[in-house]
C-alpha cells in the first residue's frame, strides 16, 4: 500500500553508524572532564542502590562538578580579558584584530536596493 507520503519515511541506513560525539567548549578542562566522569559513577551508583548515602555523593559530586565548570569559565574569561588589556596598549593592531574576531558580522537582511532606497 503506497501513500504519497511514503518518499519521506523512508529509513535509510548508510554505512556503519558512529557515536555521538560531545564537542566540549574551549574552557572545559582535564579536571572538568575528571569531575564529570566522577558525576556519572556517583548517578550509577546512585541508580542501582538508591540509597540516602548514594544520593548524598552523587548530590556533592554534582555540586564540585558545577563549581569547577564556573571557576573554569571564570578563569577563561579572565585571560582572554587580560589578553585584550594588553592588547590595547601594547599591539593595537593586534587589539583590533582580536574585537573583530569576537564581534562578527550582524546580517539585517535588507537588500541593496531597499538601503538606497531608505538612506
Amino acid at each position: 500500500m503506497c501513500t504519497v507520503a511514503d518518499p519521506f519515511f523512508k529509513y535509510v541506513v548508510k554505512g556503519k553508524q558512529s557515536a555521538v560525539i560531545y564537542t566540549t567548549p574551549v574552557w572545559f578542562s582535564d579536571k572538568c572532564a575528571e569531575n564529570r566522569q566522577m558525576v556519572v559513577h556517583c548517578r550509577k551508583m546512585w541508580l542501582t542502590s538508591e540509597s540516602d548515602a548514594s544520593r548524598q555523593a552523587m548530590i556533592t559530586q554534582r555540586y564540585i562538578y558545577k563549581k569547577c565548570l564556573r571557576r573554569c569559565m571564570y578563569e577563561y574569561d579572565d585571560r582572554n580579558t587580560n589578553k585584550l588589556i594588553q592588547a590595547q596598549t601594547s599591539n593595537v593592531k593586534a587589539f583590533w584584530k582580536l574585537l573583530k574576531g569576537k564581534a562578527g558580522q550582524v546580517k539585517h537582511g535588507i537588500s541593496d536596493e531597499e538601503f538606497a532606497e531608505l538612506f
